[in-house]
């Protein structure tokens, strides 16, 4: 199996709740669960996977689109967040000597307009490719 691209998530921290945008979060999926701070963790949380389309360029886009629509009150508490990042996820296989994705200008100028940082996580396909490196 070849490395391969497999979402996008929005995750979300916060020294405090954002009810407002919660509501709007969960209009774009239900199962969109914000959690508390709590002993291991100091913030307010959630993650929500958009739904994958055939590269991230589209995904994000996407969902920048959708971000446009925030009312007022989860848009101001959209703005406190400390951390809003869209995180880019890969299957990864070390069949092959490299992978490039290629994220587009005007998708960089999107993430910076809602101010989101980028973060990209790579899941091992098979984890016995890492048992090499113990």
């Amino acid at each position: 199996m070849k490395t391969r691209y497999i979402t996008v998530d929005l995750e979300i921290r916060s020294h405090k709740p954002f009810p407002f945008l919660a509501a709007f979060l969960k209009q774009q999926d239900t199962c969109c669960e914000v959690y508390p701070p709590n002993e291991h963790d100091p913030y307010w949380a959630t993650n929500l996977s958009f739904e994958p389309l055939d590269n991230p360029n589209d995904c994000i886009e996407q969902h920048c689109q959708w971000l446009n629509a925030m009312p007022n009150k989860a848009k101001q508490e959209w703005d406190e967040i400390e951390h809003k990042c869209v995180n880019i996820g890969y299957e990864a296989s070390s069949q092959h000597l490299a992978f490039t994705e290629f994220l587009s200008p005007s998708i960089i100028k999107r993430l910076a307009e809602f101010n989101l940082g980028l973060g990209l996580t790579l899941y091992s396909v098979n984890q016995l490719e890492f048992s090499n490196y113990e």
